[in-house]
This record gives structure tokens, C-alpha cells and sequence, in this order.
């Protein structure tokens, strides 16, 4: 008799072959209970490879005063002198080092809106309310730190971007004492409490160079905490086609953070150039206080006094203006701010440089709204994976920080900020802004 054959039971989807005896002859085989399996281990979640910092700030108000022109130098970004919600905005985008090199980052910085015209470089400026405000790449090692390309000036101590200064209106002497941007190489060396740098610029504001010489400065900054000092000083031939007249800068910042909710500030320039051989010379001289009263409200005002005796700067031969300004700002929730502002400027001679007045008083108002968060363009392994690293890295920041010296925080996922490349200059980023406010460094080089 022929022997049956075996019956096999079909065996599920769901059980794995291996998982069950081989068949004997003459035997059933049946599904094996299910075996436990070892769980996969999770995913770690790694550094991305391109995160890119962005901050932006967004910003619109209204300005008139009682001498209305239609443009009027003293009015700050409100060039003229009745504007009504005209918006403006600056989107600063930072590749931090550590995900570049060990040693390397870049910075590029943009202004959109009328403000554009203002802060247009020579060899860059146009029509289009358009400004490439920075644009540069920076090593850092052990202290050496070098950038090149176009950066924001080292002397001051107001900034372009509208949220980093306590006022609506900047000064006399932010327009006509000094430079905005440098484009050219950096090289430095510092540490926790001071630094020294020096730079070779192709001039002041200027993309293009308008002669055969370049331009100079030194700066050194001390942080003597709660102190901050920055002292720097230019020169170079400044004018097109002429290397032999000097353009001579010397600026002097200070800040004190007496304490939380108080903090003082002293910015000094003095220039010269000369004309022919001649040398014609400006000052400028601007104190600044800020209060903080609880949690919302800051009560700023600045004090300031502008000379230019030859005219060089303004036209006007024999300036000499005092001027003062108080402000009233409210820190809103997720980096809104609203301001109030007050001010007056008034000749201290009978040249009457406020459109044939001896003086004139402003008002404004002002909305802004900062915020910072990083862009993570990555591809993961899995959806679950994405998700985590946006938890990781993904956070919208309150944005209420400034651009300073005295920090070194740079994680911008969880409450830090981006700066540009003035980060040692002891300027308004040690006044105490906002009740969350902190200096930041976009880099400690």
C-alpha cells in the first residue's frame, strides 16, 4: 500500500517560514505560536545638514512734524516727514558654523521698503526699494576670527535693523557722523573679554571702489561686565578719484547695565577730511537711557548734540544742533512691539536748518514684529523621524533679542538669535530692550 501523503496547513501571511518545523512524513504541520521580536531600535536624531537661521523684522508707522519737508534728513528712516504705514521689512539668513565646518558660517541680510534707499551702498544703489544690506562668510578659530565680504560698520551705536534700536527715529549722528557698511576683509583675534579686530575696506558705504586706495580701521572692545566699551578708528581716502585726502574717524561706545531694568549708554564721533589739504571736521555726541517697567512697558529717551562747523557732512556751513527724544515701547507676546515717540531738535545759532526754522518737534508711531526660526531642508528616513527633528529644531523663538556684544548663545531653537557681523561692538544690544532681552553673538569668532 502506498503510504499517504502528508497534509500541510497553509500557513499565514503574518508567519514568518522560518518560523515553524520542518514537515515529517506522515505528520501535520501546524502554525507555530507567534515569536516576540526584538523591537527596532530608534532612529537618533542627527544635526541636519543645511539648517539655515532666518529672522526677520517686519515694521510699518506713521511720523509728521511741524516743519514737514518732503525729505527731511532728521527724521530717521521716515525720511519724509509724513508717512502713514509704510511698511518695511529685513530677513537676515545665517548658516551657522557647525553645520558648515568645524570653522566656517555665512551671513546674508536683506531690506525690503523705502529704509532701502537710505542704507544703499555706492556701486549697489538703484530705484528698486532694494538693499543687499550684508553678504559675507566668516572663519573662526580659537579665538582668530576673519569675515569677508559686506558687512555692517563697526562704529555706532545704533543699528539698521529696526528692532534692534529702543527708537523710531535714529540720530543726527547715525546719518551723518558715520558709515553703515564695509565690504572688504576683516581679520581679528579675542576672547571672553576683549577683542581686537582690524579691516581693509574698499570705503565707507561703498561696493565698488571710487579711487585707488583702499580704506582702514582698528577696533578693539572690552566687555568689563556690566560695562561694555568699543573704541574704533578710520581712515582713508574717501573721495572719487583722490587718493590723497584723508577721511579720519575716531568713535567711542559705552554702555552700563546698572541693573535689570536699567541701563545707560554714551556714543561719541569725531571726523575729519580734508578738501584740497584742508581739513573740515563734524561731531557728534548722543546719551541714551532705558527703563524697563515690568514686564511690557520700556521708557527710553536719547539726548544728542550734532555739529558740523564746515558744512561737510550736511551743506550746512556752521551746524550746531541739540536734540531730544523720548519713547515709549510695549513688548508684546510673540516679538510684537508698539512704540510712541516724541521728539525735538532745535539749532543752537541763527543758521535755522529745519527747512528755515530754528527748530522742529516730531511724533510718531510704530508697529514692529520680529521673529526667528530655523529651516531644516533635510531628508529623513522616515515621517516619524522628520517629525522629531522639526521638535528638535524647529521652534518659532520670541523675538525680542538684539544685535550686540556680550553673548554666546546661538540656538536659535530654543529662544536665541541671529546678529550680524557687529557682533563686538559694544552698542545698544547691552541696553535692556525687552524683558527677555539678551546679547547674542551669530557666532563667537
Amino acid at each position: 500500500m502506498t503510504p499517504p501523503e502528508p497534509i500541510n496547513v497553509p500557513l499565514g501571511p503574518s508567519q514568518p517560514r522560518q518560523d515553524r518545523e520542518p514537515a515529517e512524513p506522515g505528520t501535520i504541520n501546524v502554525p507555530l505560536p507567534p515569536q516576540p521580536r526584538a523591537p527596532e531600535p530608534e532612529a537618533e536624531p542627527t544635526s541636519p545638514p543645511w539648517p539655515i537661521g532666518l529672522q526677520a523684522t517686519i515694521d510699518s508707522g506713521w511720523v509728521v512734524n511741524t516743519g514737514w519737508e518732503p525729505e527731511n534728513p532728521n527724521l530717521g528712516f521716515y525720511g519724509s516727514a509724513r508717512r502713514l504705514f509704510v511698511p518695511n521689512g529685513q530677513l537676515l539668513l545665517h548658516l551657522p558654523s557647525e553645520h558648515v565646518s568645524e570653522h566656517f558660517s555665512g551671513t546674508v541680510d536683506i531690506l525690503l521698503g523705502p529704509n532701502a534707499y537710505v542704507t544703499q551702498s555706492s556701486g549697489m544703489d538703484g530705484d528698486f526699494p532694494f538693499d543687499l544690506v550684508q553678504a559675507f562668510i566668516a572663519f573662526q578659530h580659537s579665538g582668530f576670527h576673519l569675515q569677508f565680504g559686506k558687512i555692517n560698520t563697526m562704529v555706532g551705536a545704533e543699528v539698521i535693523n529696526v528692532g534692534d534700536n529702543p527708537n523710531i527715529t535714529r540720530s543726527l549722528c547715525f546719518y551723518n557722523c558715520i558709515n553703515f557698511t564695509d565690504t572688504g576683509l576683516r581679520i581679528g583675534y579675542g576672547g571672553d573679554r576683549a577683542d581686537f579686530t582690524v579691516g581693509v575696506v574698499n570705503g565707507w558705504d561703498t561696493v565698488e571702489m571710487n579711487n585707488d586706495t583702499p580704506s582702514g580701521f582698528a577696533n578693539l572692545s572690552l566687555d568689563l561686565d556690566p560695562v561694555t566699551i568699543a573704541a574704533t578708528f578710520y581712515v582713508g581716502p574717501e573721495q572719487e578719484d583722490n587718493n590723497e585726502d584723508l577721511r579720519l574717524l575716531g568713535d567711542f561706545v559705552l554702555n552700563w547695565q546698572v541693573s535689570s531694568a536699567v541701563a545707560l549708554g554714551v556714543n561719541y564721533d569725531e571726523g575729519a577730511e580734508q578738501f584740497d589739504g584742508a581739513w573740515s571736521h563734524w561731531r557728534g555726541l548722543n546719551l541714551y537711557q532705558s527703563f524697563q517697567l515690568g514686564d511690557v512697558v520700556q521708557l527710553v529717551f536719547r539726548e544728542e548734540y550734532f555739529e558740523d562747523s564746515d558744512g561737510v557732512r550736511t551743506d550746512i556751513p556752521d551746524m550746531r544742533v541739540i536734540g531730544i527724544t523720548g519713547g515709549l515701547n510695549f513688548h508684546l507676546p510673540e516679538g510684537f512691539q508698539l512704540r510712541l515717540e516724541g521728539r525735538h531738535d532745535h539749532s543752537l545759532n541763527d543758521v535755522n536748518p529745519f527747512n528755515g526754522q530754528a527748530g522742529w518737534t516730531t511724533i510718531g508711531a510704530q508697529a514692529v514684529w520680529r521673529f526667528a526660526f530655523r529651516v531644516v531642508p533635510c531628508i529623513s528616513r522616515d515621517r516619524g523621524h522628520q517629525l522629531r527633528q522639526a521638535e528638535i529644531y524647529g521652534q518659532v523663538v520670541n523675538a525680542k533679542i538684539c544685535q550686540g556684544s556680550g553673548g554666546q548663545d546661538n540656538n536659535l531653537g530654543v529662544g536665541g538669535g541671529l546678529v550680524g557681523s557687529d557682533q563686538f561692538r559694544a552698542d545698544l544690544g547691552k541696553l535692556a530692550l525687552g524683558p527677555e532681552l539678551r546679547s547674542t553673538h551669530a557666532e563667537h569668532l
